[in-house]
C-alpha cells in the first residue's frame, strides 16, 4: 500500500515519489522506474531485465496518472522502455492527459475494454483516497531513503574494523574475517528486505540490489583469499576492495536521493 505522503508528493510533481509509485505498480515485472522533468514534460524511463509489452504497459501507467490527478502543470508524458545495461530504448511513446480543443476526453485515453480487463495498479488507485495522517509512532529520521543508504553502507563496517586493527594494533580477527567472508555483510540488506520490503517498492528493490552485490562480493573475496596461497590473491585485494567501497558509496548516495541504483557487473541471484 502506498503511503499517503508519497501519493501527495507525487500529485505535486515530485519525480522521486512518482518513480516509487510506478516501480511499485510494475514490481511484478521487475521494473525500476526513473523519472525526471524536462520543462513541463515528464520523462519516465522503465528499466527491466525482460522486454516490456508496450500495449499493456502504457495504458497501465496512463490510467495511473489519470487517477493520480496531478496538480502541477503537465504538458505530456514521455515513456521509454529499455533493458538493463542497454542505452538505446526498446520502445518510446508520448501521451497527454490534457483534453484537446473542443473535446471533453483526454487526448489519449484507454479503451473501455482495457479499463475493465486490467486491474489498476494499487498505489495509483489509492491516489484519490482521502490521505490519512502518518502514525504518531513512526520514526521521522528512518525514512525509506535513509534505510536504503544504510543497507548499502553496512559492509563498510568491515573495512573500518580492518583500519582500526592497523592503526591500533588491537586484534580484530572475527571482524577482519567477517568483513570479507562471514555472511554478516548480508544481514542488513536481508533484514531490510524481510521487514520493510512489503511496505515500500523502493526499499525492496534497493535491498535486493545490495543483497545480490554482497553475495557476489562474498564469492569474490573467498576466491581472492584462496588465491593468496599462490600469491596471486594479494594482487587482487586492492582493486577488489576499491571496487566494493566505491560501488557501495555511490549506491548509498543515489539511494539517499531516492534514485534507484543498480550495481554494475552483478549477477542477480535474488529476484
Amino acid at each position: 500500500m502506498a503511503r499517503p505522503d508519497l501519493i501527495a508528493q507525487a500529485r505535486q510533481g515530485n519525480a522521486a515519489a512518482i518513480a516509487q509509485l510506478i516501480t511499485h505498480s510494475l514490481s511484478e515485472q521487475g521494473v525500476v522506474a526513473l523519472v525526471s522533468w524536462r520543462g513541463s514534460v515528464l520523462h519516465v524511463s522503465l528499466e527491466a531485465d525482460q522486454p516490456l509489452n508496450q500495449a499493456e504497459t502504457v495504458p497501465t501507467i496512463r490510467r495511473g496518472f489519470r487517477r493520480l490527478e496531478m496538480t502541477c502543470p503537465l504538458e505530456a508524458i514521455d515513456i521509454e522502455s529499455r533493458l538493463v545495461g542497454h542505452t538505446e530504448p526498446s520502445w518510446q511513446e508520448r501521451f497527454s492527459l490534457t483534453p484537446g480543443p473542443g473535446s471533453s476526453q483526454p487526448v489519449v485515453a484507454p479503451s473501455p475494454e482495457v479499463i475493465t480487463s486490467e486491474p489498476l495498479p494499487e498505489p495509483m488507485a489509492e491516489a484519490t483516497a482521502t490521505p490519512e495522517p502518518p502514525a504518531a509512532s513512526s520514526a521521522p529520521y528512518l525514512t525509506d531513503t535513509t534505510l536504503a543508504a544504510l543497507a548499502h553502507l553496512a559492509p563498510l563496517g568491515g573495512y573500518l574494523m580492518v583500519g582500526a586493527n592497523w592503526f591500533t594494533g588491537f586484534p580484530f580477527p572475527f571482524f577482519w574475517s567477517g568483513s570479507f567472508l562471514l555472511p554478516w555483510r548480508l544481514v542488513a540488506p536481508l533484514a531490510l528486505l524481510l521487514t520493510k520490503g512489503a511496505d515500500s517498492p523502493f526499499l525492496k528493490q534497493q535491498a535486493k540490489e545490495a543483497l545480490n552485490f554482497q553475495l557476489m562480493m562474498l564469492i569474490l573475496w573467498a576466491i581472492t583469499i584462496g588465491l593468496m596461497f599462490i600469491l596471486v590473491g594479494f594482487l587482487l585485494v586492492p582493486p577488489l576492495a576499491l571496487f566494493e567501497v566505491v560501488s557501495t558509496i555511490v549506491a548509498a548516495v543515489r539511494a539517499s536521493e531516492a534514485k534507484p541504483f543498480r550495481y554494475p557487473l552483478t549477477v542477480r541471484l535474488v529476484r
